[in-house]
């Protein structure tokens, strides 16, 4: 599932208390629009450059973040829980 929207004027981060845009794409000026997409960790993951971390700072998505990641989401998958995995690019 997409979707897009328009990110209120001011809005210094993804939420309360969440990522700061600044980190994610151009220093120090929030997007107008976000993409937001979630579905199978396995495709959205695969497709990810960019990891946001606890402290709101960004480093590359790589392959081991990848395994590490989808570690996670086969251990939660056994136990018959649903993982989805959210995507997220200012625009």
């Amino acid at each position: 599932m997409l979707t897009i929207v328009e990110v209120p004027e001011g809005n210094a981060s993804m939420g309360k208390g969440g990522v700061p845009w600044n980190t994610i794409d151009k220093p120090g000026t929030p997007p107008k629009y976000c993409i937001i997409v979630k579905g199978a960790p396995n495709i959205i993951l695969g497709k990810c450059s960019k990891q946001a971390l606890k402290n709101g700072m960004t480093e590359d998505f790589t392959d081991i973040s990848n395994s590490r990641a989808m570690e996670v989401v086969d251990d939660l998958s056994s136990q018959a829980l649903r993982v989805l995995a959210i995507a997220v690019k200012p625009v």
